[in-house]
Parts: structure tokens; sequence; C-alpha cells
């Protein structure tokens, strides 16, 4: 419904740009972008898991253990230590741009629509409670 708007248009080209420079493997990985008669879309690495809400609510007590806190908060930091290198805020982190592999469950960043770059200085949205206000105060 959005793909003939310019403004979405820009949002995944950009999020395609920024996830193409990224090689860590906390971060999904951009590998294409196309256009079919749905529209644009981005080609990203598969990742076999759920987002981390999901994954909470089907695994109650792992993070219980401190060994697995400890395991998840590295990789996340890993992950923003990534992006930040490439000088890239994600401005939308949240649960469910927290992926968690079912085999191993490691962190995999995703969605970088609403991320900031100096390349990229316009960012559009993001998700209110996660994202900064001055996000929203255009």
């Amino acid at each position: 419904e959005l793909k003939d708007y310019q403004l979405y248009q820009h949002a995944l080209r950009k999020e395609y740009e920024l996830g193409s420079q990224l090689d860590c493997p906390y971060v999904v990985h951009y590998v294409d972008i196309g256009e079919d008669s749905r529209g644009l879309f981005v080609l990203t690495d598969y990742v076999d898991g759920q987002t981390l809400s999901d994954f909470i609510l089907q695994n109650p007590d792992y993070f219980k253990s401190r060994r697995a806190r400890k395991r998840f908060i590295n990789e996340l930091l890993t992950a923003v230590e990534c992006l930040h290198t490439h000088q890239i805020l994600h401005l939308d982190l949240k649960p469910s741009n927290i992926l968690i592999t079912h085999i191993g469950h490691h962190v995999k960043l995703i969605d970088y629509g609403f991320s900031y770059q100096d390349s990229y200085t316009d960012t559009t949205g993001g998700s209110p409670g996660y994202s900064a206000p001055e996000q929203f105060s255009h």
C-alpha cells in the first residue's frame, strides 16, 4: 500500500545502502535491492529465528541464566558497535528489530530504515516508546 510513496522508497533504498555496508555476525546483511510488480524490495541474508519479544514469550526462563544475559548483551553491543563503526545510528532499536536465532540463540539486528548516517541525514519516523522523541518533531 505504500509502494508508490517516495518517502518510503527513499527509506528502503537508504536501508539497503546502509545494510549492504555491514559485515558483522550480529547484524543482518543486505544482499540486493530490486523492484517487481509489487514494488521495491530488499534481499537480506536469511535469519532462522524470531523477534526478541516472541523468543521471550516462548522461552520465559532463558534470560534467568547470567551466562545467557551476558552473551545477549555482548552480542547486541557488538552489533551496535558495528553500526557505530560505520557511523550509523539505528534510531529504532526495539525487541521487534532484534532477532534471536533458533540455533545458538544469537542476536541479529535488523531494520535500518530509520537509521541516521552523515550521508543520509533525513530520518523518517521511528517507533514511539523506543525512538528518540526528536525524531517525531518534523
